[in-house]
């Protein structure tokens, strides 16, 4: 004789199928090759697509550095693209690093990054 009471709480078989369609249907599909940008959990830019498997996490000066090297942008003007839009936007999520007043990044970075900190 089997115990019902252990089934109970276990979902049926067609409330599975469905929760395995819902979690396809909302799955982000990436093709290989391209890039991806969020904010991680400790406050860095996560830049998938660079590598075959991990993410590089800068910080937010580090990545308006490394962008304006690869284009020959200025900060100022690196600021200004969507990547300065993406700082000013999670201002509040992003760490900055201690040497942000060193580099010529313009104000409203300079202010998230204190606004951050606060």
């Amino acid at each position: 004789m089997t115990d019902n009471t252990q089934h109970a709480n276990q979902p049926t078989y067609e409330q599975l199928i469905a929760r395995i369609a819902e979690l396809e249907a909302a799955k982000v599909t990436r093709t290989p090759g391209t890039l991806g940008m969020k904010i991680g959990d400790k406050g860095g830019i996560c830049v998938s697509g660079l590598t075959a498997r991990f993410p590089v996490t800068l910080y937010a000066e580090q990545a308006v550095r490394y962008v304006g090297f690869l284009t020959g942008m200025t900060e100022e003007e690196v600021c200004k693209t969507q990547l300065g839009t993406i700082i000013t936007e999670n201002r509040a999520k992003l760490s900055f690093k201690a040497g942000i007043k060193a580099l010529n990044i313009p104000a409203v970075v300079v202010q998230a990054a204190a606004k951050a900190t606060e």
